[in-house]
């Protein structure tokens, strides 16, 4: 079985000039392994608070406001962070769609990095591809756990919810720090 990977982005709002704050990945290598979870706030690059949009509705969603966001990391180090998570892994589990393909591209892009990390699979189309019974133990998951709006989180809460459908039960979590996914952390 190939590991999965799921990512999810806080954003600062869901207008087409949004920007990421935050980023969320979550990666099992399959039966009897852990999930592995990495997330950080993002530091705004200057061209995103210029012309970009924050609304309060988003910062009452996810509570994260711009202040905290002296906190985060730079856009090199969280593309650096995702990358070192799903290293081997061609594309990640989203529920975001376009706006998470956006949020992904406006981060590599404002990183320096030449390529996306790994492309995106949206998680409902990937979902049908699984057996009735198995959907069901899915979908009984995401019904009864609430949703972080955190990023990290909710990339664990997808994964979970898919680790669920193929092994039938639940992973242990393991958080990692900056120090486990950046060099000279």
């Amino acid at each position: 079985m190939k590991p999965l990977l799921a990512v999810d982005f806080e954003a600062s709002c869901l207008g087409d000039f949004s920007y990421p704050i935050e980023a969320g990945i979550a990666r099992w290598d399959g039966p009897g392994h852990e999930i592995v979870t990495w997330s950080a706030l993002v530091v705004p690059a200057p061209a995103w608070v210029r012309h970009g949009d924050w609304t309060w509705e988003a910062q009452q969603v996810h509570g994260i406001a711009p202040a905290d966001l002296r906190q985060g990391l730079a856009a090199h180090d969280v593309v650096s962070g995702l990358r070192s998570v799903a290293a081997g892994i061609g594309h990640a589990i989203c529920d975001g769609g376009e706006h998470d393909m956006r949020w992904l591209v406006r981060l590599v892009m404002a990183s320096g990095w030449s390529h996306l990390p790994f492309g995106l699979l949206d998680f409902d189309s990937v979902t049908m591809e699984f057996a009735p019974d198995a959907f069901e133990r899915m979908a009984g998951l995401l019904e009864t756990t609430a949703v972080p709006h955190r990023a990290g989180p909710d990339a664990v809460r997808l994964l979970q919810a898919c680790v669920v459908g193929i092994a039938g039960t639940a992973a242990p979590v393991r958080v990692l720090t900056d120090r486990d996914v950046l060099p000279d952390s």
